[in-house]
């Protein structure tokens, strides 16, 4: 009996064995992988890869791909290119079909046809090219240090082989050959024959999937001529072309800037400021903080003082009446008359009042209150038209735009790796945060904001671009690789911020009748700032009245010195009107909060301030959100591989 299970069992590993070994055997795999390297003397590699391999139709149905890397990444951070041409490709010593592709560092080689299927069994494929900038130079010696297979083929090699050439007359000084893995350097290998100028390469193993065969050979100098440094400079240039755009583009964008600056961008001398006793002819409040500030100065955000200047304006005139009933704001309707207000104003009516009498701060008129502010901003610029200044916004457009095509040129050119973009996208990202808080900060220091603003704010705005600056240099030099992106490549990001933003400011500038009308809203200013102490001592000073109080508060509101200016209306009101300043004054266009007795000096602050607080808890909130990002695929480095397809 148990001779019989034994025969029994005996029987079925044997028809195991014939089902699993023909499987065992039809694995695909490359059976060898013999590679001829001949030296020429102008340095130029004229390789020859005779690759056998067993199809059986699973990744070999057509042929297979082979990978020749032809950008190398350097320590450096820049890349170095080398040329491919194929020459002749066979299958089985015919000629055979075959197209090539750019995969981002490599250049693959489909062997085959996409309509033909190859039979089962052993095939030999002769992939010919010829490859430039291979050779590496050093003081005593020349070498040709080859990744023949290249590590990433998606076969088991069983044996591999590599016969380098060297030109006639040379020698082989020292050699080696290092098996295994990216990085590995294994020792199974040996000299399967060597001459004088030629030597072979053996494994004396297979190698696994993702392993390969390095060799080395070292051999005198002068046999290949050595490039000069003039041609490995324009090699180099040539190779990073990227980086190149990026330095070209500081000349150009600078120049750019420079130039235009000169042309357009110069501000007309600035004429001696004397006090004036009232604005200039034919501006709104609105418009005179406009001119006075280059540009719409918020009260509180979204809200701009032109247009709560505006408003008091239109109340002071008699067009509407304020209400504030403890913090509730209401705008009625008294009579408009439009002979009577600006154009800013008018688009404010138009909104506002236009088929009603009566507007509140609330939630349900707040759209109508953004609206009438966004309508009251284009009358403003309407009104302005380039008379009095001009931003010269397309003048840096076209700067932002040179700068937009050279990072463009720079990711095609150069195809940065990831961590590459990793660096360059924050390096231009915090550069130009960090520009813009010291411009502002530098320019409040230096008192260059028009209409004036805080020497505490500049010294913080200062402080904090600076601390951008160099929280990002001690992040960037602790977390980034060494090598990530060559320090003129990085230097030339940063200035390409720092320029569009430096230039943001000093394109812009005042016309001559601009300048003129800045000079003078400056004299009233210093007119409204001073007049509570008296300083001016003029003849044609005019007498503080309520009228003339009333008159000028919205210029003042709009200049942001109704603090000084309702003061001096107190102490005129302390003297001319003593009974009045105990009392109250109540202004007929007003009613509400402040305007009584001591707490005058602050009505017009509070009066300002509540409007604006108002507006902004009425109006919708807005908000918005940014991203940005992105990379491309590469870095590593390697000989290649290859597979089937």
């Amino acid at each position: 009996m148990t001779r019989l299970i034994a025969h029994v069992l005996a029987a079925g590993l044997l028809l195991t064995l014939a089902f699993v070994a023909p499987a065992a055997g039809a694995a695909e795999r490359i059976l060898s992988y013999d590679v001829t390297i001949d030296v020429q003397k102008d340095g130029t590699l004229d390789v020859a890869e005779r690759i056998r391999v067993n199809a059986e139709g699973h990744q070999i149905r057509h042929g297979i791909y082979r990978d020749f890397p032809v950008v190398y990444r350097l320590p450096s951070g820049y890349v170095r290119r080398v040329g491919f041409v194929v020459t002749d490709v066979r299958r089985d010593g015919r000629p055979e079909p075959w197209h090539e592709r750019t995969m981002d560092r490599f250049a693959r080689v489909y062997i085959g046809d996409k309509n033909v299927y190859v039979s089962p069994g052993e095939h030999e494929y002769l992939l010919k090219y010829r490859t430039t900038r291979q050779l590496r130079f050093f003081p005593d010696h020349d070498e040709l240090y080859w990744n023949t297979t290249g590590n990433f083929w998606s076969f088991p090699i069983l044996s591999a082989t590599a016969q380098i050439n060297l030109p006639p007359g040379a020698r082989i000084l020292s050699k080696a050959a290092y098996t295994g893995a990216y990085g590995a350097g294994g020792k199974d290998w040996r000299i399967a024959a060597e001459t004088g100028n030629s030597i072979t390469f053996q494994t004396t193993r297979p190698l696994a999937r993702h392993e390969g065969l390095t060799v080395a050979v070292a051999f005198p100098k002068g046999i290949v001529p050595e490039p000069g440094s003039f041609d490995l400079w324009m090699a180099s240039l040539k190779d990073n072309l990227g980086f190149a755009a990026l330095i070209a583009a500081v000349v150009a964008v600078g120049v750019y800037f420079l130039l235009t600056w000169a042309r357009i961008g110069r501000d007309p001398r600035k004429g001696t400021i004397i006090p004036l006793f009232s604005a200039p002819d034919g501006m709104s409040p609105g418009l005179v903080s406009y001119v006075s500030y280059e540009g719409f100065d918020d009260v509180r955000s979204g809200v701009p003082r032109g247009f709560v200047a505006a408003l008091m304006d239109m109340a002071v005139k008699g067009n509407i009446k304020i209400i504030d009933d403890d913090g509730d704001i209401e705008l009625r309707a008294v009579k408009i008359s439009y002979p009577s207000l600006s154009k800013g104003e008018s688009a404010i009516a138009d909104r506002l009042f236009g088929g009603r009498d009566r507007v509140r701060f609330d939630k349900a008129h707040g759209s109508m209150l953004a609206d009438a502010v966004s309508k009251f901003r284009s009358a403003i610029l309407d009104e302005n038209a380039g008379v009095y200044f001009r931003n010269n916004y397309g003048a840096v457009a076209v700067g932002i735009v040179l700068t937009l095509l050279a990072l463009f040129a720079f990711f095609v050119l150069q195809l940065p790796t990831s961590e590459q973009m990793g660096l360059a996208i924050p390096t231009i990202i915090a550069s130009v945060l960090a520009a813009f808080l010291i411009a502002s900060g530098g320019r409040r220091l230096l008192g260059w904001v028009p209409g004036g603003s805080s020497k505490l704010l500049g010294i913080v705005l200062f402080v904090m671009g600076l601390a951008v600056a160099f929280a990002f240099a001690v992040v960037a030099g602790l977390m980034v690789p060494s090598g990530t992106l060559p320090l003129p490549a990085e230097i030339s990001l940063i200035l390409l911020a720092v320029m569009n933003v430096s230039f943001f400011y000093l394109l812009r500038a005042p016309t001559r009748e601009g300048r003129k009308a800045m000079d003078d809203i400056e004299g009233f200013k210093l007119y409204l700032s001073v007049a509570e102490e008296g300083r001016l001592n003029v003849n044609d000073e005019p007498e503080m009245s309520q009228q003339l109080f009333e008159r000028f508060l919205p210029f003042a509101v709009a200049l942001d010195v109704e603090k000084p200016w309702t003061r001096a209306f107190r102490k005129w009101m302390a003297v001319a009107h003593p009974e009045a300043a105990q009392g109250a004054y109540t202004p007929a266009w007003y009613s509400g909060r402040g305007f009584t007795g001591a707490s005058l000096d602050r009505a017009a602050t509070a009066m300002v301030a509540g409007l604006a607080a108002g507006m902004v808890a009425a109006m919708p909130s807005q908000s918005s959100s940014g991203s940005s990002g992105g990379g491309f695929s590469g870095g590593g480095g390697g000989g290649g591989g290859g597979g089937g397809w």
